[in-house]
């Protein structure tokens, strides 16, 4: 975005085009499935880079997904289901740092808190505690709200947007949450099948009218025999057999009306360059 900056200054986060990335979290560093992958492996990670490789890459949305650990020196974790990955201070650490050193944007997607939060406030007031305390002065502050133009955003400098899927706790803290990410993930297991859910959400799409954020969670999602049986490789299988067709069909059909999108390893598809491509062109239309 920070490239485009005197072109897309008065754009809002809903007018552009941005890469983002599923269970962004889900991660190993130095990692070589070809001597290290496992059935665990195998369908508990989602991406090659680290989070500041993907912020370098070209992504701009993280999906988050945090669980608590409570006999842990590190209290919070990114998990993948129930599968437990990267310390969340690591992560936070990578946006950080790359937010000082570009000043570009990123929304820090935060959803489904699968393991430790229970049904009550407490933990998550923990962690919405952690964050504010973590990020400081870059936290976007929500009175800026999804209106904002690029513009007004960077000129506060406040360039991370922690958006929160648990209503409750955006009332609570209006200064520091935002409303979360609209996400559609389709759970679908063939590319037919997730070919035609996209086009769907895309030709229907009613949210296009709104300033809220919009994700398209492109890619495929594995039943639970399909886990148990490895009936399809993996996860990494799965993005390489659908990744290029993603990347052709918001390429060339539904990348002028699309806002963010989402894949498994982002790396196998061409989305950032496509969005650059398109985000391009909206400073003429």
């Amino acid at each position: 975005m920070n490239d485009l900056k005197s072109k897309i200054g008065e754009m809002r986060l809903r007018d552009l085009f941005i890469p983002g990335t599923h269970d962004s979290g889900s991660y190993r560093p130095n990692f070589d499935p070809l001597l290290r992958e496992s059935l665990v492996t195998k369908y508990a990670l989602t991406q090659d880079d680290d989070i500041r490789g993907q912020l370098m890459h070209g992504v701009r949305y993280l999906d988050i997904r945090v669980g608590y650990y409570r006999n842990s020196p590190d209290l919070f974790f990114i998990y993948h289901g129930i599968t437990k990955q990267r310390p969340l201070q690591e992560v936070i650490n990578q946006v950080r740092d790359f937010v000082y050193e570009t000043n570009e944007i990123i929304i820090f997607g935060l959803k489904e808190f699968p393991v430790g939060f229970g049904k009550g406030l407490g933990v998550h007031r923990l962690l919405v505690s952690y964050l504010r305390d973590q990020f400081q002065d870059l936290i976007a502050h929500p009175s800026l709200t999804w209106r904002a133009s690029l513009r007004d955003i960077w000129a506060r400098r406040q360039n991370v947007f922690l958006a929160y899927d648990h209503e409750a706790m955006v009332e609570e803290f209006p200064d520091v949450l935002f409303g979360s990410v609209e996400q559609r993930w389709g759970n679908k297991q063939t590319w037919a099948q997730l070919e035609t859910y996209l086009r769907n959400i895309n030709d229907f799409d009613v949210s296009r009218f709104s300033s809220r954020p919009v994700s398209d969670m492109a890619e495929l999602t594995p039943e639970t025999w399909d886990v148990i049986l490895d009936k399809t490789g993996g996860l990494r299988k799965m993005a390489d057999n659908v990744n290029w067709r993603i990347s052709q069909l918001y390429r060339n059909e539904l990348g002028t009306n699309a806002n963010i999108v989402s894949a498994d390893f982002i790396r196998g598809t061409t989305l950032v360059e496509t969005a650059i491509e398109y985000n391009a062109r909206k400073i003429y239309m």
